[in-house]
């Protein structure tokens, strides 16, 4: 069992300029949230991410909203940070030119959050939360991955609002302006697509969606290639996209075979606000984490054809009773048994993008990595028809954690220069 490590790239201050058909609002960040502690796959936040995310400093700024306090300074979630310094980051950020941090830095929150970050700095020197910023270079990773798509169509990607005569002319001046160096990249795309997309305001969002989509796989890539997490599998929580699938191994027409996968019963109303029980859910040596790694055991041996269906029904069942327990909600035991994770439970873009995404891109998320040659029930519902090819196109612009492939991971990062 691969311990992994997720990339949330949904915090993104540009996804909250251009964002998606879905609300980032803090109700999607706790989902996020308890659903990645639920499963066990621990979090990478972008540190400024976090202190520009609306959401996020919500939650830092009323820590009874979210679960977000409690498992940073249980080191679930940990910061990607470029000086390890977060009370001095938006000031530096600032003096650089960088206009969010400028923001960031004059608004009414940042004293009572740079009182916050004071109360935290101590800690997560003390107990390494801190993940060092990729040695890649990241504007050129970003460049690298928007031009696989160059000679791509908008028609390929699904993109209508784009036409053949635009996107030329997108990509083109992006050429152009990276002639003489690869810096800030994105920022560049972006005034491609503003000069060309003028009068195309639907144009202009989906070129943008695309770049957000390609600055978090190829964070993903860069961060794979670090020496210290060369033993996590690493995921990215983004938009699923056709233009990026062979990333994930999701480029191909998925043929399905009936497999019902036992589920676990989540409880409804958990609360946000208590800090030791996410602590005991997310510790290793509590009883509810024991039985976490054990339900993950049997789902991996489940689908590798190692194990057996009544032992994952088992375990499963197992650990739908602790998290019970842990949360004070009470089912009897064939209430437990019979439910399983809902689609909703994978979160809101998921769940708009209908149960056949969801279940498609959890299993993309969850062991059948990284080919999906399986069918299954949710709900005692068959969600897919016999022998019916599931295209990546139906897929995509649903919002998933993404896992990468290693292979690709070591063969595009192997492209990037290194950071100097």
């Amino acid at each position: 069992m691969r311990p992994s490590l997720t990339y949330v790239g949904t915090l993104d201050d540009v996804v909250e300029r251009f964002p998606w058909q879905f609300d980032a609002d803090i109700n999607y960040f706790n989902q996020l949230l308890v659903r990645k502690a639920i499963l066990g796959e621990k979090i990478l936040i972008n540190d400024g991410y976090l202190l520009n995310n609306s959401a996020a400093r919500q939650a830092i700024l009323n820590p009874s909203c979210s679960p977000l306090t409690s498992l940073i300074e249980q080191g679930f979630v940990r910061i990607l940070s470029r000086n390890a310094d977060l009370v001095s980051l938006p000031e530096k950020m600032a003096d650089q030119g960088v206009a969010s941090f400028n923001v960031l830095k004059n608004s009414a929150e940042w004293p009572s959050m740079k009182r916050e970050l004071r109360k935290w700095q101590p800690l997560l020197e003390e107990t390494d939360n801190f993940i060092p910023w990729p040695e890649k270079h990241i504007s050129h990773g970003f460049d690298q991955m928007i031009m696989r798509l160059a000679e791509r169509t908008p028609e390929d990607l699904t993109i209508g609002s784009v036409s053949h005569d635009q996107w030329r002319r997108v990509f083109d001046l992006y050429e152009q302006s990276n002639r003489y160096d690869k810096e800030a990249t994105r920022t560049r795309w972006e005034s491609a697509v503003t000069e060309c997309l003028a009068d195309n305001h639907q144009g202009r969002l989906a070129m943008m969606h695309l770049a957000c989509e390609a600055y978090h796989y190829n964070f993903g890539v860069c961060l794979g290639s670090q020496t210290s997490l060369s033993k996590q599998q690493i995921l990215v929580e983004t938009r699923f996209s056709s233009a990026f699938a062979d990333l994930s191994k999701v480029d191909q027409e998925l043929q399905m075979q009936h497999v019902s996968i036992p589920g676990l019963r989540v409880p409804q109303n958990i609360s946000m606000n208590s800090g030791p029980k996410w602590a005991e859910l997310v510790s290793p040596f509590s009883d509810v984490g024991k039985q976490l790694r054990a339900y993950r055991q049997a789902q991996d041996d489940y689908f590798s054809g190692q194990g057996t269906e009544e032992c994952l029904t088992a375990e499963a069942l197992a650990y739908s009773k602790q998290l019970s327990s842990l949360f004070g909600e009470k089912q009897s035991e064939s209430a437990v048994a019979r439910v399983a994770i809902g689609v909703g439970f994978f979160a809101a873009g998921l769940m708009a993008a209908g149960p056949e995404v969801a279940a498609v891109l959890w299993l993309t998320e969850n062991y059948l990595y990284p080919t999906i040659t399986r069918k299954f029930k949710l709900r005692d519902r068959e969600f897919f028809s016999k022998n019916t090819p599931l295209s990546t196109r139906t897929v995509s612009s649903a919002l998933s954690s993404v896992v990468l492939d290693p292979v690709q991971i070591k063969e595009l990062a192997s492209t990037i220069p290194d950071f100097k």
